[in-house]
């Protein structure tokens, strides 16, 4: 992982002190595996996340801990037994009740041990064994990390860095170099790598020079042949050991011994693939029946000729000579190509070419290989068109490459951002970046990206003129046949609109338009939840119920604009007098309620309010710049839970004393 990634990135940091491939190689592995630092789960692979059907990354143990269990987490439970879990000098076992996403509980069996390196020694591995699922759990769990190493699905070697004699290999290995497991036990590495110790320190350091996270060496294999291997190689400590693993990818090159194999003779003969063999000069040495058929040309008519002299057309002959050069430095190159046949028809072809490799790893022959293309070529004209109609819709529409590199962008995406296309080709998406995201919520994005294909959601994106704009985002990992990224492509809407109407909405179904105090439905829903807490509580509230007096009368005087602004005048006086977190609702034309807390042993709190109230109406209050007047309400209040329990009840509690209080004032 580049440097400046884990800067920017200080949650990945992590992954330094273990291992990136560490964590490659455990992310296939067939048992339930997960890595933590203190209680949260900071990786788990494929199968423990099948198991709890859900990603564990970013998770704490105690949201997988069955809510009977008697510790929330590991480290408490060694807190309670008193076990030092910073120095284990051996993987420990215990039981655990856990749960999965749906909240089914399982009993488990934890093997946990310390991954150690050197500079970092807090963090853990731990394998979730289900014994629900298992009629037996394997002894050789116990040699935890050892088994994950050596059950990868890769060749892999234990190697001691100090002798170089390899302490273990996986069948994968034992397959691969043909060996016995014994003989392999027996070896060094050293009896496999056929470069020198100074040619392997030459290839360490252009693996660092390049940012390669493998190293190109060549291996010999038990029956004399000679394989270009990739190898992933890192150090890791087990029981105070410091141990070397070595994952082996095999390239298939051909050694020219190989050449005189019967298999290889047959493959040669028989694939319906052209092959053809040419020197370190060009010049044609063998061709097989498929390149016979497919170019017309008979190895007869191809004797002491250079392939620029047949397949080649004039105007593309230099390149050949750089892909000769490219080949005979020991690489396997693949690229596209114009070929012709003998009567001079061109087509498309893809070209595969790799070196003939000799007993003393000189090259002076090589292979090439030539699929053709042209229908592929068809396929192309069909992406210029996707293209141009995604060049016609409203979304914005972006295309990356595997690194992210912005390849290209339709023109509804760039009249969004402001960019040129021309500004932001090879450019990585960052750009856009408003900063108003942590790195959390770019690392959850691509962990959801790496693990399902695809996310979409809201973010809030930067234009080129600074212009923050509220975005639907919907991104999509574009795979090959066989797994590999290929592009990303971004879709994006712009939701700012969108999402300040939805606002509008929200506000509206909640709050009343008028007085902006709470919608008689919302504030319903919010009082029959604090009496059920009050009653919990065994609190008391008070539910005060207002009406304006003669306010019919007000409408048909001085006309319902002049209603509306009392209204507005009376929801303010309220606001004022109850300022610390009561419910207050318009429930009908004229009429208010109030829910608050109160003493309720005594009245003197409700009394209080109550003149409050009839303060602040004794003076006229201004309307707008040319009407004032004196507003006159009538208020009734009823006590939960001495008057009533349930809302309904209150409220005719409190509209009994209210109509009193107004027959009252009539009489009077």
């Amino acid at each position: 992982m580049p440097k400046t990634l884990m800067e920017n990135n200080p949650s990945l940091l992590w992954l330094k002190g273990i291992g990136m491939d560490f964590i490659k190689l455990s992310y296939h592995y067939q048992d339930p595996f997960i890595i933590l630092k203190d209680q949260d789960i900071l990786f788990s692979n494929l199968s423990a996340d099948s198991l709890f059907k859900t990603t564990l990354a970013h998770k704490s143990i105690d949201m997988i801990t069955e809510r009977t269990h008697p510790y929330p987490s590991y480290f408490d439970y060694f807190d309670h037994h008193q076990i030092d879990s910073t120095s284990l000098n051996e993987p420990i076992r215990f039981k655990w009740r856990h749960k999965d996403a749906y909240g089914k509980a399982f009993q488990a069996e934890i093997v946990l041990f310390i991954l150690k390196n050197d500079l970092y020694n807090n963090y853990y591995g731990a394998f979730i064994l289900d014994l629900s699922r298992l009629a037996y759990v394997s002894k050789t769990t116990s040699n935890a990390l050892y088994n994950l190493l050596t059950n990868a699905r890769d060749a892999t070697l234990i190697i001691d860095p100090k002798s170089g004699y390899i302490l273990h290999a996986n069948q994968f290995a034992i397959d691969f170099y043909g060996y016995s497991k014994k003989e392999l036990h027996q070896m060094k590495i050293s009896d496999i790598n056929l470069l020198t110790p100074e040619a392997i320190q030459r290839e360490m350091r252009k693996a660092s020079e390049e940012s390669r996270n493998h190293f190109n060496f060549r291996h010999r294999l038990a029956n004399n042949d000679i394989w270009n291997v990739k190898v992933i190689s890192g150090p890791f400590e087990y029981n105070h050991e410091k141990l070397l693993f070595s994952s082996i990818e095999p390239i298939n090159r051909l050694s020219e011994a190989t050449m005189e194999n019967t298999d290889y003779i047959l493959l040669f003969n028989h694939t319906p693939v052209p092959m053809v063999i040419m020197s370190s000069s060009l010049q044609i040495l063998k061709v097989n029946p498929a390149f016979e058929k497919h170019f017309q040309f008979t190895n007869a008519d191809l004797h002491l000729k250079t392939i620029n002299d047949s397949i080649v057309p004039s105007e593309f002959s230099e390149e050949s000579w750089f892909f000769l050069n490219m080949v005979l430095e020991g690489n396997t190159i693949e690229y596209d190509v114009v070929r012709q046949n003998k009567n001079r028809i061109k087509k498309s072809y893809h070209m595969t070419a790799y070196p003939l490799i000799q007993e003393d790893l000189i090259v002076n022959k090589f292979v090439a290989m030539y699929e053709e293309i042209t229908e592929d070529l068809k396929q192309k004209h069909l992406y210029d068109l996707f293209l141009k109609t995604f060049d016609h819709i409203k979304e914005g529409v972006i295309i990356t490459r595997p690194n992210k590199e912005i390849i290209w962008a339709n023109k509804a995406f760039l009249t969004l951002t402001d960019y040129a296309l021309e500004e932001i080709k090879n450019q990585t998406p960052k750009i856009l970046k408003s900063g108003e995201h942590s790195n959390e919520f770019y690392e959850n994005m691509w962990l959801a990206i790496n693990n399902t294909g695809h996310w979409s959601g809201e973010i809030r994106n930067k234009t080129k003129n600074g212009e923050t704009i509220l975005e639907w985002l919907t991104i999509l990992d574009v795979k090959n046949n066989v797994g590999q990224t290929i592009h990303y492509i971004g879709v994006i809407y712009d939701i700012t609109n969108y999402k300040a109407n939805e606002e509008k909405i929200i506000h509206l179904a909640y709050y009343d338009h008028l007085t902006q105090l709470l919608a008689r439905g919302y504030f319903l829903e919010r009082a029959e939840a604090s009496l059920e807490t009050a009653k919990i509580n065994d609190q008391r509230l008070c539910l005060y119920y207002l009406d304006v007096d003669f306010f019919k009368h007000i409408n048909d005087a001085y006309g319902h604009a002049i209603g509306d602004l009392a209204l507005i005048k009376i929801a303010l006086v309220l606001k004022t007098i109850f300022d610390q977190g009561e419910l207050i609702s318009r429930i009908g034309g004229d009429e208010f309620v109030v829910l608050s807390p109160c003493n309720g042993k005594n009245l003197k709190e409700v009394h209080a309010y109550l003149k409050k109230i009839e303060e602040a109406f004794k003076e006229p209050l201004h309307l707008d710049e040319h009407t004032k007047m004196i507003l006159s309400v009538s208020v009734g209040y009823a006590i939960f839970p001495k008057e009533g329990i349930t809302f309904d009840a209150l409220l005719h509690v409190a509209d009994d004393k209210m109509y009193q209080l107004k027959a009252t004032r009539h009489y009077s």
